[in-house]
């Protein structure tokens, strides 16, 4: 019953017009960031291995200058902490990979190759939120932060009478100026309330 509501819906959009996808250099940065943490955890984890063996699995339950059960402990608690965000890194960048977001006429949808994940009608639009981020180079401290040139970027909120707010930002969108344009033409269209949020670090 929902996929037939959905289909019905997904209709009444109309065309598609321009589809936004995502950049490149956001799908690598993931593919390195997931193996980087992964491997980070994996290394742990072959590091406390190595130390059980080692001491034959006669470790103190606590000590201060040698490895000890409480340490293993620790360690192996962060060591799958890393392996489970480089594999959450790793299915954000399979999903995000092929997903196109389509700007209609009657409003957007996201769709991969296989299914389409969502759809949003403009008339079912409360507002669109827009939030410029100021902010420093975060590599920067103390005074020479300020100094240095600031970084502005967008993002938007659909949010909507129905289901979840839809956030857009360029992790997601490569052309988010562009995307940025479009929806501010279709607010001012169809008279949805536009509404603007600037923060600064």
């Amino acid at each position: 019953m929902r996929h037939t509501t959905l289909l019905e819906r997904f209709a009444e959009l109309g065309p598609p017009g321009e589809t936004f996808s995502p950049g490149f250099a956001n799908l690598f940065a993931g593919i390195v960031l997931g193996i980087l943490t992964s491997g980070g955890g994996l290394a742990i984890l072959g590091f406390l291995i190595r130390e059980i063996v080692r001491a034959g699995g006669q470790l103190p339950f606590v000590a201060e200058k040698e490895p000890s059960w409480v340490f293993l402990a620790a360690f192996s608690l962060i060591a799958f902490a890393l392996i489970a965000a480089g594999a959450w890194l790793g299915w954000w960048v399979r999903a995000t990979k092929g997903t196109a977001i389509h700007f209609c006429p009657g409003g957007l949808f996201s769709a991969s190759q296989t299914r389409v994940h969502w759809v949003a009608s403009w008339d079912r639009a409360r507002a669109i939120r827009e939030t410029v981020m100021h902010e420093h180079l975060p590599i920067v401290k103390s005074i020479a932060r300020h100094a240095m040139p600031v970084r502005t970027n967008h993002s938007y909120s659909l949010m909507r009478d129905e289901g979840t707010d839809l956030v857009f930002t360029g992790n997601e969108i490569k052309e988010i100026g562009r995307f940025g344009d479009l929806l501010r033409e279709t607010a001012l269209t169809r008279q949805i309330p536009w509404e603007r949020v600037e923060v600064r670090d």
